[in-house]
């Protein structure tokens, strides 16, 4: 279990590195008119509502250029979609794995959530190819109607995710105040990202605000599970670990596998 969760660190070492890429490659020119109270681009384009919205983003009829930084975004946005259903399948396993009431509940709710939510993500890139790859004259209200569902739906299906993740790193019982301030900290950031997912649903704007709060429970939760994992298993409660005892051991002790004094009589 414990490289399960050292896995789970270097995934989320390899979704940063994805998310640097793809910010750093968003080379838009003309700059994107995005619409509404949203920053970003790219998330503007997934919650697009109508054919005027895409042709303001992509700045057409100039935006040749813009519809191939929108492909590149979205062919790193694949190795990004199954980096985070494979992250978040791993936690789940981890709850599933846990003793306490509710726990296995919460596992199968962010397993099939994140498996769910994946799908209707890559549901939502192929409606924005579907756009990239249509004629300026030929959109129609469907086309952006579709990617807007998908996405809407993706972020309700990552803020149960994100729910699950919070009770799992607040069920974190050790009294070590290191592991248990960034356990803390990640909870409260999944916490956060959770609630403001569920509110961008309605205020698209909040989306943003989950994204940065997804990400800061992340960075809390690498650092526990690269180089803690076993205290972190033994903090949550997990099935064959006591959770007041020390962390658990890959391998027996040298002691353990000398005869004992009973057998030696």
């Amino acid at each position: 279990m414990t490289a399960l969760l050292r896995l789970a660190g270097i995934l989320i070492l390899c979704l940063a590195g994805i998310w640097a890429r793809m910010y750093a490659t968003q080379s838009f020119d003309p700059p994107p008119l995005v619409p509404g109270s949203l920053h970003s681009p790219i998330v503007a384009m997934e919650l697009v509502r109508s054919p005027a919205e895409v042709r303001s983003l992509l700045r057409d009829p100039m935006g040749q250029h813009n519809r191939d930084v929108m492909r590149k975004q979205i062919r790193l946005d694949w190795l990004f979609i199954g980096t985070y259903w494979l992250l978040f399948s791993l936690l789940g396993l981890v709850l599933l794995n846990c003793r306490w009431p509710g726990a296995r509940l919460l596992g199968v709710v962010v397993v099939l959530g994140a498996f769910a939510a994946a799908q209707w993500d890559i549901f939502e890139d192929l409606g924005i190819l579907l756009v990239l790859d249509t004629p300026v004259g030929d959109l129609n209200e469907t086309m952006p109607a579709t990617i807007r569902t998908a996405s809407l739906v993706k972020w309700g299906l990552l803020a149960l995710v994100e729910a699950g993740l919070a009770f799992l790193f607040l069920a974190y019982g050790r009294k070590e105040w290191f592991p248990r301030l960034l356990t803390t900290a990640a909870g409260l950031s999944f916490a956060a990202a959770s609630i403001l997912g569920l509110g961008g649903l309605f205020w698209n704007r909040a989306i943003e605000w989950s994204s940065l709060a997804l990400s800061l429970g992340l960075l809390a939760a690498l650092l526990i599970l690269l180089f803690a994992p076993g205290r972190f298993l033994a903090g949550i409660g997990a099935q064959g670990v006591e959770p007041g005892g020390p962390a658990p051991r890959l391998r027996p002790s040298p002691d353990r596998l000398l005869p004992q004094p009973e057998r030696m009589q």
